[in-house]
């Protein structure tokens, strides 16, 4: 493998890369559909504790929490990547003036609190969506030793723990302990169609 640092030699490699997986992939003749979506968050500063439940809304159009100090963070639905990052030692995604007052409107409706919340932080993240909105997960055998872990929609920290696992099993050439069939990257071959809806949220 060839980086920034030079050539690196390597008998497995495991691309989890999100939304830049396919700039690797593409050279090997492989591709994982991707649509980058957006989230923006929100974060308060301090309040009087008011809600002890992590809520996500079925629509998917807002999501929030109220962390130990107090501060709520809360999240816009998905929208289209604008497509602007801001250069710096950890790149960032701006939100919108849009996505900001939505999502200050739409969770202040939902927790009226926050609607007297006063904003400390704001940025925006990125979603690396799939047709069927379930991730690839694979050793798809050519090249040999490579091992995919892209596309989760939205659900890579739910999903985390159980993902190393499996990636666990398939670089050191084990099959599985789980059932794996449905994440394999050949399930999109013969697919056509949009994006599947996100509708849950949070």
């Amino acid at each position: 493998m060839t980086t920034s640092a030079g050539r690196i030699a390597a008998g497995r490699v495991v691309v989890a890369t999100g939304i830049f997986g396919n700039d690797l992939l593409r050279p090997l003749g492989l591709d994982v559909p991707l649509d980058v979506q957006m989230v923006t968050v929100m974060r308060s500063t301090p309040m009087a504790p008011v809600l002890a439940q992590v809520i996500g809304v079925a629509n998917a159009d807002c999501a929030g929490r109220q962390e130990v100090d107090g501060r709520f963070r809360a999240t816009s639905g998905i929208e289209p990547w604008h497509g602007e990052m801001i250069d710096g030692p950890a790149p960032a995604v701006p939100p919108t003036a849009a996505s900001l007052a939505g999502t200050v409107a739409t969770f202040g409706t939902v927790v009226p609190a926050f609607r007297a919340a006063r904003i400390a932080e704001t940025w925006a993240g990125l979603i690396d969506m799939t047709p069927d909105a379930l991730p690839v997960i694979d050793a798809p055998g050519a090249p040999e030793g490579l091992v995919i872990a892209l596309g989760f929609s939205g659900h890579g920290f739910c999903l985390g723990p159980v993902t190393g696992r499996i990636v666990a099993d398939l670089v050191v050439g084990r099959a599985s302990a789980l059932p794996i069939a449905p994440f394999a990257l050949a399930r999109f071959a013969q697919r056509t169609g949009p994006v599947a809806p996100v509708t849950l949220h949070g």
